[in-house]
Formats: C-alpha cells, sequence, structure tokens
C-alpha cells in the first residue's frame, strides 16, 4: 500500500493548526510512525516529496533536465537530517520561479 503526505490548506477545519510546511508534515510523520535511523527518516522524507506526486499521476522530480522545477532549498548535510532539524526552507521554487524566500512569499508577475 502506497502512502503519501499531504497538505491542502492552512488552519482549515481539517488542519487547524496547519502551515502547508511539507518539511512539518514530514516530521510529523516521521514522530507518528516512530523512526529513528537515517534510513528510516530518509524513507519518511521519500514518502513526504514523492508518493503525493506519484498518486495523483504527476510526473516524478529528480533534478533532471526537463524534469518539474518544484522544489525547496533547505539547509542538510542528508534528507534525514532537514526530517529532524525541520530547517526554514531557504527557498521554495515553482515552475522554475523562486517564489518565496527564508519563510517570506514573494511578489507575483
Amino acid at each position: 500500500m502506497r502512502v503519501a503526505v499531504g497538505s491542502d490548506g492552512v488552519r482549515d477545519s481539517w488542519s487547524p493548526f496547519g502551515n502547508a510546511d511539507m518539511i512539518e508534515h514530514c516530521h510529523l510523520l516521521a514522530c507518528r510512525l516512530e523512526v529513528f535511523t537515517d534510513s528510516e527518516l530518509t524513507h519518511a522524507f521519500e514518502i513526504a516529496v514523492h508518493n503525493g506526486a506519484r498518486m495523483m499521476g504527476l510526473p516524478e522530480s529528480r533534478f533532471r533536465i526537463g524534469d518539474p522545477a518544484d522544489f525547496l532549498v533547505a539547509r542538510g548535510v542528508h534528507e534525514a537530517q532537514v526530517v529532524v532539524d525541520r530547517p526554514v526552507p531557504r527557498a521554495i521554487v515553482k515552475g522554475g520561479r523562486i517564489v518565496a524566500r527564508v519563510g517570506v512569499v514573494l511578489g507575483g508577475s
């Protein structure tokens, strides 16, 4: 069975404390599943990063030419550290454009 992590709302009735932060959701998944090793934490990261797109039939992005340019930049040596430390993303990129920097959404157009 495939499991995914997602967010479709911020502070709505389903998630009144929600902030749409996928790193936070990944951290909560790891806590809930009680995973501790780097390998397990990396697997939780993979669930949060890739399984939602897989379940919706969206193309997978692995930083290859032609892949969707939707990603975030966060400080960390490896995925497991990002799951545990929950760094604020330094930048969020959507469609190849920076849409937020250090927690601040940038203006449109």
